[in-house]
């Protein structure tokens, strides 16, 4: 890690407390942000549907999981999504949309 992040949980990474650091990924040296995401990208991966079956997203389960505490509960607890790794969301607009998938 560079001197600067040193001690310091990764910049997108809330604190204990779910607080966001004041810090912004841009802050971020290159080598820190690879080290921090790329090893999130290896694994198993969840199947997000939205609205019908054929908005169907296939994304990385512990990057999913690091950001929302929602989906770590859904896909890391004894619901129906953690047993079948799959989630469909009711599309609604404003709340749910492809786009907010998208990283």
């Amino acid at each position: 890690m560079g001197p600067d992040m040193a001690g310091e949980k990764f910049p997108m990474e809330p604190n204990i407390a779910g607080e966001k650091s004041g810090r912004s990924i841009l802050d971020a040296p290159f080598d820190d942000f690879a080290a921090s995401l790329l090893p999130l990208y290896v694994g198993p991966w969840v199947t997000i549907r939205i609205g019908s079956a054929s908005s169907e997203y296939k994304l990385p389960k512990a990057l999913l999981c690091r950001q929302s505490p929602d989906f770590a509960s859904m896909f890391n607890g004894n619901f129906k999504e953690g047993e079948e790794q799959s989630a469909t969301l009711a599309e609604i607009d404003g709340v749910v949309s492809a786009r907010k998938l998208q990283y």
